[in-house]
């Protein structure tokens, strides 16, 4: 059984790049305003006007590693 991975890209303010937040780490983060992102990067995001960052190249390889996921 293949799994599957639902992320949303977050650009942070911390690192600029746009690193991908799943559904449950955006819940559990949203009391504090912070995700923890696939790569285990602490996600301080901009605001949703600003352009999106540089890719995280370890997120995207966790995305990519579950063909399904890929966005």
């Amino acid at each position: 059984m293949q799994h599957r991975i639902y992320a949303n890209p977050i650009t942070c303010g911390y690192d600029g790049r746009e690193h991908h937040v799943t559904d449950t780490a955006f819940h559990k983060g949203q009391q504090a305003g912070r995700y923890v992102a696939l790569c285990g990067h602490l996600v301080e995001p901009m605001p949703m006007a600003t352009p999106s960052g540089r890719p995280c190249t370890n997120c995207l390889g966790i995305l990519h590693a579950f063909p399904d996921s890929a966005q």
